[in-house]
């Protein structure tokens, strides 16, 4: 079977820079903190992925086309300067320690014909939430005239056995350490281990095969909708090429992280709501159509209330999910963000005088099985572990 999830060229930065300084987290983090961003650019002085991304902290305040043209001119530059070593068909174990707990992670790349974001195609590999197309568009934009992918997206498999990334795990010390360091503003210690070996590739790809089931190999964990962009960027390309160019044309493939589901360093975290601009109607309304036999918190500026929603947690998101789309369709001047984190929401709910609301944690053994029957979960249903946890950018690929 044609590999769909394969090794591929790696470039990370030379020994010379400053790794510390060249990680940033997701660019989707931190999009109601915009004093997270302000201390990290504080901090960084050396060359950094921080100048090869949109944090979208940002987006409706400063100009995106320029902000576009920076990212594509930085990127130019670092390839013209030989800033990257780069490891030809390989793969990159990665092991991650934060808030105490250790993940491992296969960095790799995935075949974007094999993807797709429409639920209805139940292709190979799948998106696990409902993806807004009007989000895409920017992020298109963005990699439109891109020479360099940066990710954070994190795909996962389902490999109960522990055959693949945990046996990785087990040998990790006899592949070479391509990096070793302190991931900046609370994101733990990050190693990274090159794996180019024929055996181990081949290893790798023929337990990957093994775990299709129902013509399902993996689903994305992580950066949904930088991976739709990928696509709709590979789309647009692929129109006027033949099928012989099409074959081996680096924009076919997207670099991502591939995670185990049964990995114990992850966790499935719940993604919080927090409302803006509301007043005392809206709380009323939200208890009037959202009930249940559980309780959740709600933060109401530096008051606490307590509210019933239904046990099933995934089913507890898509209720309140779909009142708060239905209410915010009909009340145009009230907003909404997405919080990591419970103190974070907390935080802002108190600071801007916001409603934040606490969402259920769902169960990660049951993942699969849902996306499987019911095609997606509703959006923004869970994240893989807290804000400081996400992928920070670090590897890259060239994709022209």
């Amino acid at each position: 079977m044609k590999k769909v999830i394969k090794a591929c060229n790696i470039l990370l930065p030379n020994a010379y820079a400053d790794y510390e300084k060249w990680a940033v987290v997701a660019c989707d983090q931190y999009t109601s903190e915009e004093e997270y961003w302000q201390h990290l650019r504080s901090y960084i002085d050396e060359p950094s992925s921080l100048d090869l991304i949109f944090p979208e902290v940002y987006l409706n305040k400063i100009d995106l086309d320029n902000k576009i043209k920076d990212i594509n001119k930085n990127m130019d530059l670092l390839l013209q300067d030989n800033f990257f070593s780069e490891y030809k068909n390989s793969f990159i174990l990665v092991e991650r320690k934060v808030n105490g707990f250790d993940r491992f992670g296969l960095v790799c790349a995935i075949d974007l014909d094999a993807y797709d974001f429409d639920p209805n195609k139940k292709a190979l590999i799948r998106a696990t939430e409902k993806t807004v197309v009007e989000r895409l568009p920017i992020r298109t934009k963005i990699r439109k005239n891109a020479s360099l992918e940066l990710s954070h997206i994190l795909v996962l498999i389902s490999d109960e056995k522990k055959e693949i990334i945990e046996k990785l795990k087990q040998e990790r010390y006899s592949f070479k350490q391509l990096y070793s360091f302190e991931l900046n503003m609370n994101g733990g210690y990050i190693y990274g281990y090159l794996i180019n070996d024929k055996d181990t590739k081949d290893y790798i790809n023929s337990k990957l095969n093994d775990l299709i089931s129902d013509n399902l190999l993996a689903l994305v964990g992580d950066g949904n909708h930088s991976l739709a962009s990928a696509k709709m960027h590979w789309e647009n390309i692929k129109k006027n090429l033949s099928k012989e160019k099409q074959e081996n044309h680096k924009a076919r493939y997207a670099l991502v992280e591939l995670e185990n589901i049964f990995d114990e360093g992850l966790h499935f975290e719940p993604i919080h709501r927090i409302i803006y601009n509301v007043d005392d109607n809206f709380l009323k309304a939200f208890k009037e159509n959202i009930k249940g036999e559980s309780k959740s918190i709600v933060y109401n500026g530096d008051k606490i209330e307590y509210i019933n929603i239904n046990n099933n947690a995934i089913e507890a998101i898509k209720e309140i999910q779909d009142f708060l789309d239905d209410y915010l369709s009909k009340n145009d001047n009230i907003s909404i963000d997405y919080i990591h984190g419970e103190e974070n929401l907390k935080k802002i709910a108190l600071e801007k005088n916001a409603i934040g609301i606490v969402m259920p944690r769902i169960k990660k053994e049951e993942f699969f099985e849902y996306v499987k029957e019911n095609g997606i979960l509703p959006r923004k249903t869970f994240s893989l572990g807290e804000a400081n946890e996400k992928r920070y950018y670090l590897e890259a690929r060239k994709i022209k």
